[in-house]
C-alpha cells in the first residue's frame, strides 16, 4: 500500500530527494505514520533517474501532486496490483519465492 500511494513530492523536494521519507498513517496498512531514512545512494540516484524517466516520457514537468509510481494510465497502482507488479519483478530476476514484504 505505501508504494502505491507515494507521490512525486513525498521523495523529492525542491529538486532533490529528502533525506527521510515520512509515510503518513494514510498510506500505510495501520494507518501509523512511518519514517525511513533515505540515506543510501543507490536509492537516491534510482529515484532520480526513474523521476528524470517521468519528465522525458511525459516530455514535461512532473507534477509533485502525481504519483511516484505511475499506472499506464497515468494514475496510482492500486495496492494489489503493486503487489502483482512487484512479485512479477522478483520472479524475473530469480527469485521466486519473495514478496513484497520481501524488499523492507
Amino acid at each position: 500500500k505505501e508504494l502505491a500511494s507515494l507521490k512525486v513530492s513525498d521523495v523529492m523536494v525542491g529538486g532533490k530527494v529528502v533525506d527521510t521519507l515520512r509515510l503518513i498513517g494514510s498510506y500505510t496498512k495501520g494507518n501509523k505514520h512511518r519514517d525511513i531514512p533515505l540515506n543510501n545512494h543507490k536509492v537516491i540516484n534510482a529515484i532520480e533517474k526513474h523521476i528524470t524517466n517521468q519528465m522525458e516520457v511525459r516530455g514535461r514537468f512532473v507534477e509533485p501532486s502525481s504519483p511516484l509510481f505511475r499506472s499506464q494510465k497515468g494514475r496510482f497502482f492500486s495496492p494489489n496490483t503493486m503487489v502483482r507488479l512487484i512479485k512479477r519483478i522478483y520472479e524475473d530476476a530469480g527469485f521466486g519465492h519473495a514478496s513484497s514484504h520481501s524488499g523492507r
